[in-house]
């Protein structure tokens, strides 16, 4: 039996393993083709992180520090939570939908870039994860 050596590259799904049939046998795929393409799908040339396509030649156009992948086949984004858009260049603003944050009781969410903050009312400060009134003992 041949078993070929291939690189593990991080964040891929698969568990970690230095043989291509291991990562066979982890898939369970019934035919061999398609246990070789899926291989290659997630092995693709080992491209470092912001490179892709034949030889890693391609630059990736996300914005890396807001990019949790770069698809190394076809340079595709995938953002952190927090970015949206093609290159992962847009802030999601949190604070517009209620159930994207959770501020305790006075005070309001204000977003920032990729995240956002809770902010306590004038007159309350930040006590733990509350917001108590100044005046308060």
């Amino acid at each position: 039996m041949l078993i070929l050596p291939c690189q593990v590259l991080p964040k891929s799904g698969i568990p970690h393993t230095n043989s291509l049939v291991n990562v066979i046998n982890y898939y369970d795929v019934s035919d061999v083709r398609s246990k070789i393409n899926l291989m290659v799908r997630q092995f693709h040339l080992g491209c470092e992180f912001g490179s892709y396509g034949d030889n890693c030649r391609e630059n990736c156009t996300c914005i890396l520090q807001n990019t949790e992948a770069c698809n190394p086949e076809n340079g595709e984004c995938t953002c952190k939570s927090g970015w949206q858009g093609d290159d992962c260049s847009l802030d999601v603003n949190e604070c517009i939908d209620t159930d994207s944050y959770f501020c305790p009781t006075n005070s309001y969410c204000d977003n920032a870039d990729g995240t956002y903050r809770c902010v306590c009312d004038i007159g309350f400060e930040k006590s733990g994860t509350m917001c108590i009134g100044m005046n308060s003992t």
